[in-house]
């Protein structure tokens, strides 16, 4: 059985794969990356689209990130969130 350093990856991981069926059902393949060193992200497939998709927690937040500054993030737990982050990465 796998184990997370803590709670917050599992929740970060929780939040990345949510995302993923969520661009699934509108259509957009996704792939979710585990890498040795660095945090969980998710890429989004197609030309144009290769921005590492990260879930961060701000407070009692969750967002998801591809940049800097607030034009870049979503709230993890907003409806349209898969549309807002394929809009914000157009």
């Amino acid at each position: 059985m796998a184990r997370f350093r803590n709670a917050e990856d599992e929740d970060r991981i929780i939040h990345l794969l949510r995302l993923g069926l969520d661009l699934k059902e509108i259509g957009v393949g996704f792939s979710v990356h585990f890498p040795r060193e660095h945090e969980v992200y998710l890429t989004v497939a197609g030309a144009g689209h290769n921005r590492r998709i990260m879930a961060a927690r701000s407070g009692d937040d969750w967002w998801f990130t591809w940049g800097p500054g607030p034009d870049s993030w979503v709230r993890a737990f907003d409806e349209n969130a898969a549309i807002s982050l394929l809009d914000g990465i157009a």
